[in-house]
């Protein structure tokens, strides 16, 4: 924050997104991917929810676009919540929509194993 107490215009689209897109949103209870889902709606977030599933249909009441490509509007901040090896598709679909904003939240790194 700057001395007026606001937040530089670089980070507002993570720290006051006006859309997000989950990237890997599920359907499965307790998945990370419906769980971010849950927890942004439940948490009173007022901005646009845009789950990304390649299966799209409905994510917790919302619709679910089978990629960010496919989502009609702007997205500000894109959680990604795909295995490892999807990342970087996933990332260039960001640039692509012009996503300014990504949280990384996959897995399938070192944590797992040595490979």
């Amino acid at each position: 924050m700057n001395a007026a107490g606001r937040l530089p215009h670089s980070l507002v689209p993570m720290f006051k997104p006006k859309s997000v897109a989950i990237i890997g949103a599920s359907a499965t209870p307790f998945k990370h991917g419906n769980v971010t889902v849950k927890y942004l709606m439940a948490g009173g977030y007022e901005g646009a929810i845009y789950p990304i599933n390649p299966a799209g249909g409905q994510i917790e009441g919302l619709v679910a676009y089978p990629s960010l490509r496919d989502v009609p509007g702007d997205v500000d901040c894109a959680i990604i919540l795909v295995p490892a090896a999807s990342t970087v598709a996933a990332i260039e679909d960001c640039a692509a929509k012009g996503v300014r904003a990504v949280i990384i939240g996959s897995s399938g790194y070192a944590e797992i194993g040595t490979a």
